[in-house]
């Protein structure tokens, strides 16, 4: 955004409109959303990164799409109670107004809004997860080829007699959101200098190809950490991240974002930025920005959070205590089992990746275990000298399943709700006889 432009809006007539309903927005967001949700590592980036992206590409217009993203994320906000949803709100409500009052904004908005969501934290741990444990397969396979002796199960690799673990930092958070907002920012000063715009099919295919360059480098990491033994206590072991994501991604796409600029950007217009604003536009925005505050009282985090109603869950004629959040938790001396209802095919659901970490625990090593009879994700949890051996697997009743596409396209079409299923024992022994127990003999049950 140039200069003059920001003047001449300062002097708009209408910027006092403007305030007042960027006011009534960010009232609702402080009412609705937890100061947690803007110290989250992408969001903080993100928020940083909003005044070199965000740039006209064209004359003010009415964005039809932005206003009817408010409103639809606005209803499902208050349907679902899902702040995730009023996030998504507030930002479009922005984009809108941005819209309308100083000039078209480029689509790269959208993108950075994305990365910089709370949902997209809950979404790399969920990806990331299966991507670690292909990762640590591929790694093997390439170790194994130059006549090195390796072993992989999950994500642990041997190898000289040393074990490696494939851990979240290996393919978490933070290395795909510093890849993906960056990316946005290297293609946004692009763009901004040669004076143009991409469609989105195109921004699309360049932050997929960055999501696989992401996972290249971070595959090429663990193939250099393994290969000269480079353990978390050694300083190398960090440096050797930094320049694969160096090397791997920020390079790469620097040249690419020039590259796919030039070829298939278009220039953009320098048409003046004044607007007009009728009494029924005016109002309109109004009752919009009145529509995005009421929303933001109703998800007030004083206020109760969406009742999740909890399965009935039977096993061994055992006693059943309903917990918080739906979730249902039995007891035995070596048994701790937990029944996490998932609510709809776009919740996110109470992984152990993240729950375990809430008690303290971290994952020693995880693995996809697959028999003719069920396909269960183990791991074993270790805090301080303490150990614990866990499993877990998405159950509605009568489908089993690990595959998160599965779980939620069969919800999707009407299936009854599945449920996480978490089962922990101090011994791996009494852990395989409850998964054969549960799994094979089919003693579980909920509805």
């Amino acid at each position: 955004m140039k200069l003059d432009v920001v003047v001449e809006f300062l002097q708009h007539p209408h910027r006092k409109l403007l305030a007042l309903l960027l006011c009534l927005c960010a009232v609702g967001a402080v009412a609705a959303l937890p100061l947690w949700y803007v110290m989250t590592t992408n969001c903080l980036i993100g928020l940083c990164l909003v005044p070199f992206v965000v740039y006209t590409t064209g004359s003010a217009r009415f964005n039809g799409f932005a206003l009817a993203g408010v409103i639809a994320f606005g209803i499902l906000s208050m349907m679902y109670h899902h702040k995730v949803f009023y996030f998504l709100t507030v930002a479009l409500f922005v984009v809108f107004l941005l819209d309308f009052f100083v000039g078209k904004v480029t689509g790269l908005i959208y993108f950075l809004i994305v990365f910089m969501s709370p949902v997209f934290y809950q979404a790399s741990v969920i990806l990331g997860f299966p991507i670690r444990l292909l990762l640590s397969s591929w790694t093997g396979v390439i170790l194994k080829t130059t006549g090195m002796q390796v072993e992989v199960l999950g994500n642990m690799i041997w190898i000289n007699g040393t074990d490696f673990s494939v851990d979240e930092a290996c393919m978490g958070l933070n290395m795909l959101v510093v890849s993906m907002l960056l990316s946005v920012f290297m293609m946004a000063q692009r763009l901004r200098s040669q004076k143009r715009d991409m469609n989105f099919i195109s921004m699309i295919l360049f932050f997929s190809m960055v999501f696989v360059l992401t996972v290249l480098s971070n595959m090429m990491r663990i193939i250099l950490l393994v290969m000269f033994q480079l353990l978390p206590n050694n300083p190398w072991h960090e440096v050797v991240g930094i320049l694969c994501l160096l090397a791997y991604v920020l390079v790469p796409v620097y040249f690419l974002s020039g590259w796919l600029s030039a070829r298939v950007g278009a220039p953009v217009s320098d048409s003046a930025n004044r607007v007009m604003v009728s009494r029924t536009q005016k109002s309109l925005m109004i009752v919009i920005a009145l529509f995005v505050l009421c929303c933001g009282f109703v998800l007030n985090p004083d206020r109760k959070e969406a009742v999740i109603e909890h399965a009935n869950v039977a096993y061994r004629q055992l006693p059943v205590e309903n917990m918080a959040g739906g979730i249902s938790k039995i007891t035995t001396t070596d048994l701790l089992l937990y029944v996490k209802p998932i609510p709809d095919f776009f919740s996110m659901e109470h992984t152990p990746l993240i729950c375990w970490k809430g008690s303290g625990y971290e994952f020693k090593s995880i693995r996809k275990e697959a028999t003719t009879n069920y396909e269960v994700y183990r791991g074993v949890l270790k805090k301080g000298n303490d150990y614990l051996y866990t499993a877990w697997w998405y159950f509605n009743g009568s489908n089993s399943t690990i595959d998160q596409f599965v779980w939620r396209t069969d919800m999707l079409k009407g299936a009854n709700r599945y449920c996480l299923i978490n089962i922990t024992s101090r011994e791996e022994k009494k852990l395989n006889e409850y998964l054969k127990e549960i799994l094979e003999s089919k003693n579980l049950t909920i509805k």
